[in-house]
């Protein structure tokens, strides 16, 4: 994947610099590739650290998405694992690297693969620029090998005082469909039960819902002092939905808080990656329009089947949690391995 940003007189410039890239970067300097590994992974090991909420979430997601499990050999965990060992037998490996980043290079920039974006003023003919500079390439086939990483319970050792706790699922394991009223349901349980069950009670800097366009849901908290008491806390949020929905509380200011999230304010890189996002899964304008109606009549109703879909999606027993050794240890009978950076 390649991305550039210029303004609209350079556009000449920047289709040049970008075919450049493309067509002729090296892959033969061992000694550079040598010292962007070593970069890479000093610079993801403390992106682990800091972002531990983040990483145990995403990693949770492989058990159980396909997209997720992606991701990780990309820029996740997975990656991360890949990169460390690579620098530890780098000399043994680097011709054989050297090697498959020029096929990989040479296979992907091609005009039967390429899928391009463009954010701002239309400008058809500066595309048809881009893409005339590449190589007609070989037809594929769509879709992807990879498969979810299976359900795990998994522990990732940090050098750090506190812990990030994460479980996820994937909603289409048991629905066709993301119902429109998940992102109400993210407010609920994000700024009323999370927040009250596990920051001010429990002392951790942050916790939250995720809900994802691709289907993946799941609970993560940050810099959190209990990890395991949170694990407990994340399984009772059906429950919470529940009596939220028979409470017959108004969640009117949840649902306009909900409406806020799905439509900030983004950048026009945002926007790019947002478009090429929906554009790979197929989402439509009716798609979008479908799940803001759904969103804003969010009612009992809703509450109750978003209370039972969760409870469904959930049973899979999945769950990663970074953090220090003695939250790990005190985490021991909800984790089966625990992964050390």
């Amino acid at each position: 994947q390649i991305g550039m940003s210029c303004l609209d007189s350079k556009r000449d410039a920047a289709v040049e610099l970008c075919g450049e890239v493309m067509l002729t970067s090296r892959f033969d300097d061992k000694a550079v590739i040598e010292i962007i590994v070593k970069q890479i992974k000093s610079q993801s090991a403390e992106a682990i650290a800091a972002a531990g909420h983040s990483v145990a979430f995403s990693r949770s997601a492989a058990y159980v998405s396909r997209e997720a499990a992606i991701s990780e050999y990309i820029d996740g965990l997975e990656n991360y694992l890949w990169i460390k060992e690579l620098d530890k037998n780098f000399a043994e490996r680097a011709d054989a690297l050297c090697e498959n980043l020029a096929k990989a290079a040479e296979k992907i920039f091609t005009k039967k693969r390429v899928t391009a974006c463009h954010s701002g003023t239309r400008a058809d003919d500066y595309m048809s620029k881009l893409i005339e500079l590449l190589p007609e390439g070989e037809s594929f086939e769509r879709g992807s090998k990879i498969e979810p990483f299976g359900v795990r319970r998994e522990g990732v050792l940090i050098p750090a005082g506190i812990a990030f706790a994460a479980k996820a699922a994937n909603v289409y394991a048991v629905t066709d469909r993301l119902h429109g009223s998940m992102g109400v349901v993210r407010s609920i349980l994000s700024f009323g039960y999370l927040w009250n069950s596990i920051r001010v009670q429990g002392g951790a800097y942050g916790a939250g819902f995720i809900k994802r366009n691709n289907g993946n849901v799941g609970f993560y908290t940050y810099r959190d002092p209990d990890a395991k008491r949170s694990l407990g806390i994340f399984d009772e949020s059906a429950a919470y939905l529940r009596s939220v929905a028979e409470s017959g509380e108004d969640i009117t200011n949840f649902i306009i808080g909900a409406l806020g999230d799905s439509d900030p304010l983004i950048t026009p890189k945002v926007l790019s990656a947002l478009a090429v996002a929906s554009y790979l899964r197929g989402e439509s304008y009716e798609d979008r329009v479908r799940a803001r109606t759904e969103l804003i009549s969010t009612g009992k109703d809703e509450l109750l089947a978003a209370a039972e879909l969760i409870e469904r999606a959930f049973e899979n027993g999945g769950a990663c949690v970074v953090g220090g050794k003695d939250k790990l240890d005190a985490c021991k009978d909800k984790l089966d391995t625990v992964i050390e950076i």
